[in-house]
């Protein structure tokens, strides 16, 4: 038995053949074509917009979590630094933090796992022998020894009916010594606690002394729930509770928790900060200073542009989110959207603007319905404790300039002393090295 874990119409053929086909937002079917094998089923994929390859591997999924969580953890291996995290999509990620390649591992036994995308069938062998790690990697013929540099607890928070499941990475210290902790709000979509991105973060944080959380958003990875129907608050209240949990935390200072946001983690940080007084400080980068109904327009202008999309498209496209924001703030004029979405639907520029929804049942049509009038600005007016707010002049991603100007104009006005708004002009949507240099010694400025 294949759990494919989405709905599919499909039929096996015969005995060693199969076709389903899976549709994709109600817009678009994807057809499959496969073979069955013992413990696989691989074959083409096509649709009206993409084609490749794909396959499914069985796995009897009765592998002890207690003992792969004695593998968890950093490691180093002559100049080359690793991480081996809890997956989001699978059992256990292994990356390597230095070349930014990465494995997600789906266990075949305790000690044996395959490799998730690899099409070569490879398997990634991990022994722990005596507290340190062996692994048999690719093209290997011998187990290399790799010394475990941080340890990770997996903790599971409960906020309500939604179970939240994370990740704390910290350096062993001794049992008298606090570190300081930073919560990674969740960011966009469907964000899970091994985003290779913010775990690179959260080494360089954790190599400073400072204890790091990361944790799967609601309805992604292992956190149940739904972030397609949650609004902003209900997303901030999850931080909150990562906080009220890690208070208690044996290795964690609970005066010095600092909660920081990444583009949509930058606008929920905030909020979640004005309604707490266990943050110490909050840290957002590339949070929009403009409702999200003003962000979302000009992400979506930014992919007309990267599809090279005409003056006439971009104009229709515009037109055609303006009249579906309407219809999510007021609950009128659907008829009239859908109608012109429709029209546009089999046009080049519907591709462009990103496959606006067809369906009223849309998730994106309940999303937007919660969170189209959301503005970050009126929340920092309740924050008062130390803010740093970082910006980058090429990022495509958000309205910069419109997001700076709000935000100093509110700081003038509300004379808010407590944040800082740091801007790179080379910089666009993710941040470097620079920029978490600066992050860390304003931290310890403002401790």
């Amino acid at each position: 038995r294949y759990d494919l874990t989405f709905p599919v119409q499909g039929e096996i053929n015969d005995r060693n053949k199969m076709s389903f086909q899976l549709n994709v937002f109600g817009l678009d079917d994807m057809i499959f074509n496969a073979s069955l094998s013992d413990d696989k089923i691989e074959g083409n994929v096509k649709s009206r917009i993409a084609y490749g390859n794909f396959w499914l591997k069985k796995y009897d999924g009765n592998i002890n979590t207690d003992s792969l969580s004695s593998l968890i953890g950093w490691y180093r291996m002559r100049d080359q630094k690793y991480i081996l995290t809890w997956g989001g999509d699978c059992f256990l990620s292994f990356m390597n933090l230095e070349n930014n390649k990465g494995y997600s591992l789906m266990p075949l036994n305790d000690s044996t796992f395959f490799e998730w995308s690899d099409r070569s069938n490879f398997t990634f062998q991990l022994i722990k022998r005596a507290g340190k790690l062996f692994y048999l990697g690719d093209n290997s013929s011998e187990l290399k020894k790799i010394k475990l540099q941080y340890k990770q607890d997996r903790i599971n928070i409960l906020n309500d009916s939604v179970s939240m499941f994370g990740t704390l990475h910290y350096k062993e210290t001794s049992p008298a010594a606090k570190l300081p902790l930073i919560i990674f709000v969740p960011g966009p979509e469907g964000e899970q606690k091994d985003n290779f991105y913010n775990l690179q973060i959260a080494d360089y944080f954790t190599s400073k002394g400072y204890a790091a959380f990361l944790y799967d958003k609601r309805g992604t990875g292992e956190s149940s729930g739904s972030w397609h129907t949650a609004s902003f608050e209900d997303l901030a209240d999850d931080a909150l509770k990562a906080v009220e949990y890690l208070k208690y935390d044996h290795h964690v200072d609970n005066s010095k928790i600092i909660l920081f946001g990444y583009g949509q983690g930058g606008l929920i940080a905030p909020f979640a900060a004005s309604k707490s007084n266990l943050i110490s400080s909050v840290i957002s980068c590339m949070g929009s200073a403009t409702s999200t109904q003003e962000q979302e327009l000009f992400d979506v202008m930014s992919l007309c542009r990267k599809f090279k999309a005409n003056k006439s498209e971009e104009e229709s496209i515009l037109n055609l989110y303006e009249k579906f924001f309407n219809y999510t703030q007021t609950g009128k004029g659907w008829n009239e959207y859908y109608e012109l979405a429709k029209a546009m639907s089999s046009q080049r520029s519907y591709k462009s603007a990103g496959f606006p929804p067809l369906t009223e049942d849309d998730w994106r049509v309940q999303f937007w319905k919660a969170n189209s009038k959301y503005d970050a600005v009126k929340f920092w007016e309740s924050v008062t404790v130390p803010s740093l707010i970082i910006y980058g002049m090429k990022d495509s991603k958000i309205p910069t300039s419109a997001s700076i100007a709000n935000m100093s104009n509110f700081i003038d006005k509300e004379y808010k002393t407590n944040i800082e708004v740091n801007t790179y002009p080379d910089l666009g949507h993710f941040i470097g090295k620079e920029q978490l240099d600066y992050i860390y010694m304003w931290m310890k400025l403002n401790k």
